[in-house]
C-alpha cells in the first residue's frame, strides 16, 4: 500500500556573486568548507533546540498540551513520535510541525580572500546519524578529491562502509573563482544574517 502520510527533509542552495544563499527543513543539512576545515553548518530542527523549542512554546505546543506534546527531543501524537520540528508532509502532525524553512545567507568573501577550496555539502542526515561520522571528518574526505561527484561518492560510501541505518544523500559543490577575479576586502554581506526580504 502507498504511504501519503510520510514526509521529508530539505536543504538547498543558490550563489548569486560572494553569497550563498541556503535554506533548510529539518536535518539535512548545508556544510561550507575551506579545504579540509568546517566552516559553517545549518542547524538541524529538533524540537529541543533553543530557537525550535521558542517556536512551539509561541504555538502552544508543550510537554503538558493536549494534542501534540514535546517528549524530550520529540513530537508525540498519540502513538507516533517525529524527532523533527521541521519538515515537508507528516500529515499526522498539522500542528507543531512546520514546513517553513530557515532561508539565510553566508558571505563567502571572507574565503576567497584566504583562498584554497571552498566545497558545500549538501546531505541528508544519514550522513551523520548515530555519529557514524562526525562535521569535521566529512570535511576532509571531501576535500581528498578534486572532483565534486567524487567527494561526494567516497562521503556516501563511508557512511555506509560505517553501517549507517538510514538513507543517505549527499552532493558536493566546488567552487573555482574565475580567472582574474579580484575580491574587495570590504565587500561583504553580514555574515550570517536574516536574508532579505523577497
Amino acid at each position: 500500500k502507498r504511504r501519503t502520510d510520510a514526509g521529508t527533509t530539505a536543504a538547498n542552495i543558490f550563489i548569486s556573486g560572494v553569497i550563498l544563499y541556503y535554506a533548510h527543513a529539518g536535518d539535512s543539512r548545508v556544510i561550507l568548507c575551506r579545504d579540509d576545515k568546517l566552516v559553517f553548518v545549518t542547524e538541524d530542527h529538533h524540537p529541543d533546540t533553543l530557537n525550535e523549542r521558542r517556536r512551539l512554546l509561541s504555538e502552544g505546543v508543550t510537554t503538558t498540551s493536549d494534542d501534540v506534546k514535546v517528549i524530550g527531543n520529540r513530537l508525540v501524537k498519540e502513538h507516533i513520535s517525529l524527532a523533527l520540528s521541521r519538515a515537508l508532509g507528516d500529515r499526522d502532525f498539522k500542528k507543531g510541525l512546520s514546513p517553513l524553512p530557515d532561508v539565510n545567507y553566508w558571505s563567502l568573501t571572507k574565503e576567497l580572500i584566504k583562498g584554497g577550496t571552498i566545497r558545500i555539502i549538501i546531505c541528508c542526515d544519514g550522513v551523520f546519524e548515530g555519529g557514524v561520522i562526525d562535521l569535521k571528518e566529512a570535511a576532509r574526505i571531501v576535500s581528498s578529491y578534486e572532483n565534486p561527484q567524487e567527494s561526494a561518492e567516497a562521503l556516501m560510501n563511508e557512511a555506509y562502509k560505517r553501517s549507517s541505518g538510514d538513507n543517505i544523500t549527499v552532493m558536493v559543490v566546488r567552487l573555482i573563482p574565475k580567472t582574474g577575479s579580484r575580491i574587495r576586502r570590504g565587500a561583504t554581506a553580514p555574515t550570517p544574517a536574516p536574508a532579505p526580504p523577497a
